[in-house]
């Protein structure tokens, strides 16, 4: 079991077994996002990807702190929901409509001991020089 919590330590969740994958996304709708939940430490990697540890639904539990999860969305249309830790406006996760996994913001694991992407994702969308 992995615990992962937001940056005051309110919220908190366990992942059991193994990631599905790692990967860091440069669409303009992550990198949008990172900039308007603004948290501390950010979520963008150096290169202005953000990286996401992809875990199955059914194997993510929440252990503490459910009063204090809330989803914000880019617009009221968007397909996808990113679930924030209202007590410290730590992002936790993005979850796409349908999907059947989670995507942990990387940025949660404790001294940067999330595991390294396997790949990079939507870098067309990643400004020039970013690539």
């Amino acid at each position: 079991m992995t615990k992962i919590t937001c940056t005051c330590g309110d919220v908190a969740i366990a992942l059991d077994g193994p990631p599905i994958l790692t990967a860091e996304c440069h669409c303009t709708s992550c990198r949008d996002a990172a900039g308007r939940l603004a948290p501390r430490p950010p979520v963008q990697e150096e290169n202005g990807g953000t990286r996401f540890v992809m875990q199955r639904k059914d194997r993510v539990r929440v252990l503490k702190g459910a009063d204090h999860l809330a989803s914000f969305r880019l617009t009221p249309k968007s397909g996808t929901q990113r679930i924030v830790a209202t007590c410290c406006a730590a992002p936790m996760w993005l979850e796409f409509r349908g999907g059947h996994w989670l995507s942990i913001y990387a940025a949660r694991w404790p001294d940067g001991s999330a595991p390294a992407p396997a790949l990079r994702t939507m870098t067309r969308d990643a400004p020039p020089g970013r690539r």
